[in-house]
């Protein structure tokens, strides 16, 4: 059933991020109504929805009054950790859907919170060191380097360091402060942040199913910056011994939290004995998780959000019965950020040339020609995600090795500025 025809949606921003989402709605029948600050130009979401118009997507009071003069039917904030809370304020507001609660989000975005409701139900979480005081010796005696400092409620590697010595500690400590809204920093064991895992999970009326495991590796863009993720791989190697170990507990701890529906994700280490959690998304990742999701257990999480925003119902039947598409178990998958040198886009080549190749399976790009790339060493620097699939690891990496020679990302002064992590020596 076409449970989107007539229904009328907000997008709460409208760049690439939203692009298939708003495509999404309007064959479904939906009207797309979509707000942005930036002009029409700018936003390709606003170029295809059927009304937009030129507001603050955190402005809460006139999104209140564009939903009630415009008899709006459901808001949809995407992926996006500065939206998805002026939602949940929004839909109380006006009585309109929100898949997540103030409390779960609070959860989902400050790493205190959730590692102490890891520990409630019995889960692995990386080791802490209590700080009150960074200048206090007596407390930073404590520390055993090398270690890590972040910012408690932030994302994108931003205000993170690694700390291999006690001199490094002051400077990392302020950095990660100035990053955080509540201005609380975390002091973590470092671990093998090179190698991790991240879980995928997903939601529809509080029943909760495990849908993959990747093994995710990071970079860093240059050596003072925090690791980012440079590749994803998928379904991880661990897979089997993840879901003999920790899986149920997961779920109990998700349905135990109350979330209802939507996407989910889970950053786990592993120390070779034991699955370690490290921080969650009650929602799905920049890099658009729900693509591989849909490729190996044909769930669209994106599908799941719209519909219930929209309308309040599920989307899908015998939900909880959901398995591992068998066609497709033993195929590759893989997500390939592209980074880019600072400089500014002045050309792109080959994209459309590559975007057209069977093994590209999606695609999401985040800059475009004449943005401005600062060296920030964060997921800022990244011009798009490409995500490829394969029968088998060697034909994935060959499809990696076309994507990094065949595009051209050209800045001003005629240089390429394409320095993909995953294919750096």
């Amino acid at each position: 059933m076409n449970y989107l025809k007539g229904k009328k949606i907000l997008f709460l921003g409208a760049s690439t991020y939203f692009y298939e989402a708003a495509k999404y709605a309007k064959v479904n029948g939906a009207k797309v109504i979509a707000i942005d600050r930036r002009p029409r130009k700018e936003c390709v979401v606003k170029q295809i929805a059927d009304e937009e118009y030129s507001m603050d997507t955190t402005d809460v009071d006139a999104i209140v009054k564009l939903i009630r003069d415009r008899k709006i039917d459901g808001i949809y904030p995407g992926a996006s950790e500065v939206n998805i809370p002026i939602q949940i304020e929004v839909a109380l507001k006006t009585g309109l859907n929100t898949y997540c609660t103030k409390a779960q989000w609070e959860m989902s975005t400050n790493k205190d919170i959730f590692k102490d409701t890891c520990i409630k139900y019995d889960l692995q979480v990386t080791p802490v060191y209590k700080i009150n005081n960074p200048n206090d010796a007596k407390e930073i005696s404590k520390l055993q380097f090398p270690i890590v400092t972040k910012p408690v409620d932030n994302n994108g590697s931003t205000g993170i360091t690694i700390c291999e010595k006690f001199e490094e500690f002051s400077y990392a400590y302020n950095k990660a402060k100035k990053s955080s809204k509540r201005g609380k920093v975390l002091v973590e064991k470092k671990m093998n942040y090179k190698d991790s895992l991240i879980a995928h999970y997903t939601a529809q009326n509080g029943e909760i199913i495990f849908c993959g495991l990747t093994d995710k590796e990071s970079k860093k863009i240059d050596e003072d910056s925090a690791p980012v993720m440079s590749i994803q791989f998928m379904p991880s190697k661990l897979t089997n011994d993840f879901k003999k170990s920790v899986n149920n507990k997961i779920i109990n701890m998700l349905k135990g939290e109350g979330l209802k529906y939507g996407p989910i994700w889970i950053e786990i280490f592993y120390d070779g004995n034991n699955f370690i959690l490290n921080e969650i998304g009650y929602r799905y990742g920049g890099s658009l998780t729900y693509y591989p999701v849909d490729y190996f257990f044909g769930i669209n999480q994106m599908h799941i959000l719209m519909t219930y925003l929209a309308t309040g119902k599920d989307l899908y039947d015998n939900f909880n019965t959901t398995k591992e598409l068998e066609e497709k178990k033993n195929h590759k998958y893989c997500i390939l950020p592209l980074q880019v040198n600072s400089g500014i886009i002045k050309d792109i080549i080959g994209l459309n040339e590559i975007l057209s190749k069977k093994f590209v399976y999606g695609f999401i790009q985040s800059h475009i020609i004449d943005d401005i790339i600062e060296e920030t060493g964060t997921t800022s620097q990244v011009f798009g995600y490409i995500h490829l699939v394969a029968e088998d690891k060697q034909e994935l990496l060959k499809y990696i090795d076309i994507v990094n020679t065949s595009l051209k990302i050209i800045d001003e002064k005629g240089n390429n500025m394409l320095d993909i992590l995953y294919c750096r020596n």
